[in-house]
């Protein structure tokens, strides 16, 4: 039996599932009656691609990266609040873009606008006269500065302020939060603290001595099953649980990065959350200044900057 399973024809039924949010995103507020079928449609995709699994004495985790990447996303919109947030979005996405274009003298350009799960943060085809956009799923609840500074990107090139922006927007909790989800969808039911290169058992055990005078109970710890190269760590208050981008499980990343990120996350197990003006908020003006205490701060936030970029955006 084969170690990974690959799904025939999912990429089809993700473009098919793209399709019809892209039309039903060109109204504010579609229909229920058609938000129900395409959401039933994409239950069904997920059921037959679990009943699949099933047969082969498999799970979704021993899908090939490909398809485990389609089916997180497709589980992801199961949920009704995320489906609804997502044409949402797509809408947003699309009065933006053709409201730049217009702005810029080019009303006759098509715009087609897919939200997905995928590893970068966005990327496009460009033809004569039409852009198609594919941007992370990640920007689902993102504001509209930050869709905006996205859209600008891709039509016109990046610049230091609409990074900078994108960069913030991609490194929050709101962010991380979308990513994580869908990661933990097609996830092992084990936990993976030991990594290729760095074990996050022994990292918690130096870091709970350095900093917390070996006082802080320890949470579940694991590695992620996606190298996300922007949401590099996340903190599950349900679960008491700290999960690790796999994609600093590298012998090119210097350990006091990996010491950091994961300092960061168990600050978040300390401090909680807390209620600013009707919000919530995680990175509070505490919560940063116990992060400032890591020895090697500055240097390890240099670091993960030059990371994020050059992922982004190449050399």
């Amino acid at each position: 039996m084969k170690e990974t399973i690959g799904i025939k024809n999912i990429k089809t039924q993700q473009k098919s599932i793209l399709l019809r949010i892209f039309r039903l995103a060109e109204s504010p507020d579609p229909k229920p009656s058609q938000v129900k079928l395409l959401s039933d449609t994409i239950k069904q995709c997920v059921k037959d691609i679990e009943e699949i699994c099933t047969s082969l004495e498999r799970s979704p985790f021993h899908l090939t990266k490909a398809s485990k990447q389609v089916y997180g996303w497709m589980k992801y919109l199961t949920n009704d609040y995320n489906l609804q947030q997502h044409l949402k979005t797509t809408h947003q996405l699309k009065e933006i873009s053709l409201k730049i274009l217009k702005a810029n003298s080019n009303n006759s350009a098509n715009v087609v606008i897919e939200l997905i799960s995928q590893s970068l943060i966005y990327r496009s085809n460009r033809t004569e006269n039409k852009f198609h956009m594919f941007i992370n799923e990640g920007f689902i609840h993102a504001n509209e500065k930050v869709l905006e500074a996205v859209v600008k990107s891709i039509l016109f090139g990046k610049n230091e302020k609409r990074f900078d922006i994108i960069r913030d927007y991609s490194m929050s909790q709101t962010f991380g939060n979308v990513i994580i989800d869908i990661d933990l969808f097609s996830e092992e039911k084990s936990e993976h603290s030991k990594g290729r290169y760095y074990d996050l058992d022994i990292l918690f055990e130096k870091i709970n001595h350095e900093y917390f005078a070996k006082k802080l109970a320890k949470p579940r710890l694991k590695w992620s099953f996606i190298q996300n190269y922007r949401e590099f760590g996340h903190y599950e208050f349900v679960g008491d649980r700290v999960v690790l981008s796999l994609s600093l499980d590298d012998i090119t990343v210097p350990q006091y990065v990996v010491e950091f990120v994961l300092y960061h996350e168990l600050l978040h197990k300390i401090h909680g959350t807390k209620m600013v003006n009707g919000r919530q908020m995680v990175h509070t003006t505490e919560f940063r200044r116990d992060e400032r205490k890591f020895k090697f701060y500055n240097e390890a936030e240099l670091w993960l900057d030059k990371f994020i970029y050059y992922a982004q955006y190449g050399a």
